[in-house]
């Protein structure tokens, strides 16, 4: 998908808001090298978010579609955990956050961190949009690191103590 500076803002969302169903579809079939490709073009859709945000906001409802299967390859479980945090809103980050929280007891280790990253920039994210009640991002954040907490005290694992201090020092920064 071209994406020019010279295309109309509306057309631009025209394509995004066409693309959407059959890439949803592509996500969740069985063959991971179409699946790895879709998810990268989307990564990419989703950093023009400043400029798109209006028309990023039509994959918010679909977030369960980037949910990982046990069965997927690595390399598939990070683009969509990396998707997950991006595509974060008010409505959807309770159901998001729960489900990042459970990938921190996955047994690979870069799910575990992506995880947390994810749940990081989710706080940043929250923390920091101005169109969100500062009282309801307010408690997200603090259940945020609370959980970072928690992961700090209670897990033998050096890489999630380490993953989740770096956390909790980015959201109070």
């Amino acid at each position: 998908i071209s994406l020019e500076p010279t295309l109309a803002q509306n057309l631009q969302g025209q394509i995004i808001e066409r693309s959407k169903p059959p890439l949803l579809t592509l996500v969740t079939g069985s063959n991971y090298e179409i699946q790895y490709t879709i998810l990268k073009h989307l990564i990419v859709l989703l950093s023009f978010s400043p400029k798109l945000s209006t028309y990023i906001s039509t994959y918010l409802s679909d977030y369960r579609y980037f949910y990982t299967r046990y069965n997927e390859p690595l390399y598939i479980k990070c683009l969509k955990i990396k998707i997950l945090g991006k595509i974060v809103s008010l409505s959807n980050c309770n159901d998001i956050i729960r489900e990042l929280n459970e990938y921190i007891t996955d047994v690979e280790v870069e799910v575990i961190k992506l995880s947390i990253e994810s749940l990081t920039y989710i706080g940043i994210k929250l923390a920091n949009d101005p169109q969100i009640d500062v009282t309801s991002s307010g408690n997200i954040v603090i259940d945020i690191i609370k959980n970072f907490q928690r992961l700090v005290i209670e897990y033998d694992m050096s890489y999630v103590r380490y993953e989740a201090m770096i956390g909790i020092v980015n959201i109070i920064r």
